[in-house]
């Protein structure tokens, strides 16, 4: 992981990283440029543009970012940073990321980090934990079979309820909740948001989307 603040290389992360998995190989000398890619970018403070299709979209979307760091979470490399499209932090999952490359071509940094900035303290963080947030509470329902998820990461997020039927209710409060909708859908069947209503039907919107998203002509699937 990279943040200017002691982290190790690329090559060292194995060891040192925030997750027991071991690293997974880059699928393709592409995948390995953009690792490097972002590597370079995140120590030297150089805004990048990319392309960058999120969980749901059927098309990518053109982004700058000020990349603030680059860490290993669940056998996955992420890039945490400012995104300009959303004048918030956002972290962004490398193999969804298209079309990479530096957004200026002067020498000098295009940004500073925000002070006292350490990534150790994001890499931990849940999607909906970042970036502007809707005060409230939200519940999100998770299956017997999805119950398992709700472990000691997660339960310390909100309250935790555990039903008679094996499911699991988690409340939250405060979350960013365009960021939850996107988590939600990304964990499959059997989570559900109940409540707030009106983003039940955010939730309902953005899985429609992916269902068409993944049809073909005449609604064949791909």
């Amino acid at each position: 992981g990279l943040s200017r603040a002691g982290e190790t290389a690329l090559d060292e992360w194995a060891t040192v990283g925030v997750s027991s998995l071991p690293v997974p190989a880059a699928t393709g000398k592409r995948e390995e440029s953009k690792l490097r890619l972002l590597e370079r970018a995140v120590a030297s403070d150089k805004r990048l543009r990319m392309r960058y299709r999120a969980l749901g979209d059927s098309k990518a979307l053109a982004r700058e970012i000020d990349p603030y760091g680059l860490y290993l979470h669940g056998g996955a490399w992420y890039v945490y940073g400012h995104c300009h499209l959303r004048r918030a932090p956002r972290r962004f999952r490398v193999n969804r990321i298209e079309d990479l490359r530096f957004a200026t071509r002067g020498k000098g940094p295009d940004f500073s980090l925000p002070r006292g900035f350490d990534l150790r303290r994001h890499v931990d963080r849940f999607p909906f934990e970042l970036g502007p947030s809707s005060s409230g509470e939200t519940v999100v329902r998770f299956a017997p079979a999805q119950a398992w998820r709700v472990g000691a990461g997660l339960g310390r997020r909100g309250r935790v309820t555990r039903e008679d039927d094996g499911s699991v209710r988690l409340k939250l409060s405060d979350v960013n909740p365009e960021a939850l909708v996107t988590w939600v859908l990304g964990l499959g069947r059997g989570v559900q948001i109940l409540s707030p209503p009106g983003l039940r039907k955010e939730i309902g919107k953005a899985a429609r989307k992916v269902a068409t998203a993944h049809r073909g002509p005449a609604g064949k699937k791909r």
